[in-house]
């Protein structure tokens, strides 16, 4: 199954994106979504600061795996950051090479695509989320992904108010 959308380049996308990709792929394991959503919303974000153009998320369900797309028309070539603690934005790509179990950049000169894959497992497995969390083995995509949403984001260096000295 394959499908897609067009967003336009407002600050207001990314949400936009991230909650189409959510509602369209609600049939999926729950895990697999939330992260997919959180990847897409960092490409798409990247898209509109970066690129400032409109963008296309679309995306590929196969048996094994959900691969999604982001492809503006800034032509630029993202790269992943190491910001330091203070610096509030940077960490978008790394975050998707983190969870993605495979994850890349396309460029043509006037477009960049870049797109990640997560692994599925069959939603007749999707257990309840906290014991389905504890029975996975540590490293796999789905489970890192689950981890960063539950507040492991730290390991990216936010800058806080404490950090800042205030």
């Amino acid at each position: 199954m394959s499908a897609g959308r067009r967003f336009d380049a407002s600050l207001e996308s990314p949400r936009r994106a991230r909650r189409h990709l959510t509602e369209q792929l609600r049939h999926l394991d729950p895990d697999t979504v939330d992260a997919a959503a959180l990847l897409v919303a960092e490409l798409a974000a990247n898209a509109v600061r970066h690129a400032g153009t409109a963008f296309d998320v679309s995306w590929t369900v196969s048996p094994a795996s959900l691969r999604v797309e982001v492809t503006d028309s800034g032509g630029g070539a993202p790269r992943v950051r190491t910001p330091g603690h203070h610096e509030a934005s940077g960490r978008g790509l790394a975050i998707v090479e983190k969870l993605a179990s495979a994850w890349g950049i396309r460029t043509d000169g006037a477009r960049t695509t870049v797109w990640f894959e997560l692994p599925l497992r069959p939603r007749s497995d999707v257990r309840e989320v906290t014991a389905d969390a504890a029975a996975r083995p540590p490293g796999r995509a789905v489970s890192d992904g689950r981890r960063l949403l539950r507040g492991g984001l730290a390991a990216f260096a936010w800058p806080t108010l404490a950090s800042r000295g205030t």
